[in-house]
């Protein structure tokens, strides 16, 4: 192989590895996972949904208000969901994990056992038989 003929390969492959590493960010930034549902505040309507309602009341008063969880239930862990996607998973029968809203989610089951794939909802949840999806995809224990 001729010089130029390296080199050109070279290029090519540092560029073609680039685009991988921008395309692999950028779909780890948006919490793209297979699974993953769109916010249930998502409609066409174009509404920016901030929460900003208009009144012209800058809320600039007390700061004792809690900020609203991302979650529909438990509670928000950290921003970014890493490999859990919205069907969720379990890490034992009592610890339930799942994403929502770009959030890693997570309720304690210890009062509603067991943690296992919901077959009506079609995700991981409490209060089932403990049992994994079928096929166990996805899978019932947490990566």
């Amino acid at each position: 192989m001729t010089r130029t003929l390296r080199a050109l390969v070279k290029r090519r492959l540092a560029g073609i590895l680039v685009f991988l590493a921008t395309l692999t960010l950028a779909l780890s930034l948006a919490c793209i996972l297979p699974g993953q549902q769109p916010d249930d505040d998502d409609d066409a309507s174009g509404d920016d949904d901030t929460g900003d309602d208009d009144t012209g009341d800058d809320d600039t008063g007390d700061d004792d208000t809690t900020e609203e969880s991302p979650c529909s239930a438990g509670e928000g862990v950290h921003e970014g969901c890493g490999p859990i996607s919205y069907d969720g998973c379990c890490e034992g029968e009592t610890g339930l994990l799942w994403c929502e809203n770009g959030w890693l989610c997570t309720l304690d089951c210890t009062e509603n056992p067991s943690c296992g794939w919901e077959v009506t909802n079609e995700y991981y949840n409490c209060g089932t038989d403990g049992e994994p999806a079928p096929l166990n995809t996805p899978p019932l224990e947490c990566p």
